[in-house]
């Protein structure tokens, strides 16, 4: 299974991953502690309510992250587990990485 994508998974497994902006935002609101990842094609809209959170930018579009868990779009994700959160920080900031390339599938059900 890719990086990315696999440890993404870990997280919805085990309750630790909030789906969709609604969500996010809600959950923040009700004072939940997350790291937020968005997709790089979202929307100044979106992006003006998430401002006063920290971001991690996917370099995956929103239908590449919706595919990874089965929907159509998916622009933002929020990640709850502080150990899971860091390592994939540490994915998406290690030299040399091509995020682009970690959603491709071995994920089941995907392709």
């Amino acid at each position: 299974m890719n990086d990315l994508a696999g440890l993404l998974h870990l997280c919805k497994k085990a309750g630790d991953l909030i789906l969709g902006q609604k969500a996010v935002l809600g959950q923040v609101k009700a004072g939940k502690e997350m790291t937020v990842l968005v997709t790089s094609d979202i929307g100044q809209a979106l992006k003006k309510k998430l401002i006063k959170l920290e971001l991690e930018y996917l370099d995956w579009s929103s239908d590449r992250l919706g595919e990874v868990f089965g929907r159509e779009k998916l622009a933002v994700v929020g990640i709850t587990n502080r150990s899971l959160a860091m390592r994939i920080k540490q994915l998406l900031h290690s030299p040399g990485n091509d995020k682009n390339d970690r959603a491709d599938s071995a994920i089941p059900g995907l392709r």
